[in-house]
C-alpha cells in the first residue's frame, strides 16, 4: 500500500502594508508635481494673466509750481503734491530733492516728508525741504517722489 501523499500547503504571499503606504505616497507627490507645473503654487485663477501691481506713489503728482531758492550755504524746495487717486488715501509721502552742478553730477540729495501725514483722495498738501549746499556750489535742483503708502 502506498502512503498517502503529503497534503502541500501554500500560503498566498503576505501582503505587506507598508509598500501600499508607499505607493499611495508616491502616486500623491506624483500628482501635485504634474499639477504645480502646470498651474502654478498661486491659489486661484491657475495660470491666468499676473495682476498688474499697483505703486502708491505712482498716485503723487508734483504741483509744476515748486520752487528751489538757493541761499548761501542751503537750498530749499518748496512746493505742493497731490493724490490723484480716487480710491484711497496716501500716507507718508517722501520726496527726494537734489542739488546738481552745472555739470549734471550730483552735489547733494536729501529726502524730506510733505506736511501732512495723510493726503486724502483728490487733495493736495505742501512741502518744504532745506538741502545742504556749502558755498553755493549747485546750480540745478531736482525734486523725485520717492515713496508713499496706502493708508486704507
Amino acid at each position: 500500500m502506498s502512503k498517502p501523499a503529503a497534503a502541500v500547503s501554500k500560503q498566498a504571499p503576505r501582503e505587506n502594508p507598508q509598500a501600499w503606504i508607499i505607493i499611495l505616497v508616491l502616486v500623491v507627490l506624483a500628482y501635485l508635481a504634474i499639477h504645480f507645473l502646470f498651474h502654478g503654487s498661486g491659489g486661484g485663477g491657475g495660470g491666468g494673466p499676473t495682476p498688474e501691481l499697483i505703486y502708491p506713489k505712482s498716485f503723487v503728482e508734483l504741483s509744476s509750481n515748486w520752487t528751489c531758492t538757493y541761499a548761501s550755504d542751503y537750498t530749499s524746495f518748496d512746493g505742493s503734491v497731490k493724490n490723484t487717486s480716487n480710491q484711497n488715501d496716501l500716507g507718508y509721502v517722501k520726496l527726494r530733492a537734489t542739488l546738481l552742478m552745472s555739470d549734471g553730477t550730483m552735489a547733494n540729495s536729501e529726502t524730506g516728508y510733505v506736511d501732512s501725514d495723510v493726503v486724502a483722495m483728490g487733495q493736495a498738501s505742501t512741502f518744504h525741504i532745506m538741502v545742504s549746499n556749502p558755498g553755493g556750489v549747485a546750480k540745478k535742483c531736482q525734486l523725485t517722489v520717492e515713496d508713499a503708502s496706502f493708508t486704507k
